[in-house]
């Protein structure tokens, strides 16, 4: 799990949101926990890819993890930084 958060947290520093996701997707093979799925968010939310962090947020609801505030900040800002302030303004009522 700590090696693939770093790995996440190095494709979001890369703005290589699309491979942070590939491996996200690998959850299959590799243990997640909900740091993960936050670094995944972040690195979505760098590059501005609110879809994808309302996509990866939906996936950690399913997978019955806890959303914690940097969960929903890092969603939030993904959705305000484009201008989707009636998603941030969804996410925030939840």
């Amino acid at each position: 799990t700590i090696t693939c958060n770093a790995a996440l947290s190095a494709c979001g520093k890369g703005r290589e949101w699309s491979k942070a996701l590939a491996l996200l997707s690998m959850r299959d093979s590799i243990e997640l926990d909900a740091i993960t799925y936050n670094v995944a968010i972040s690195a979505c939310e760098e590059v501005g890819e609110w879809d994808q962090t309302l996509a990866v947020l939906r996936s950690m609801v399913r997978e019955s993890f806890k959303i914690d505030s940097i969960t929903c900040n890092a969603a939030i800002s993904a959705c305000g930084t484009v201008g989707k302030w009636d998603k941030s303004l969804a996410l925030v009522s939840q």
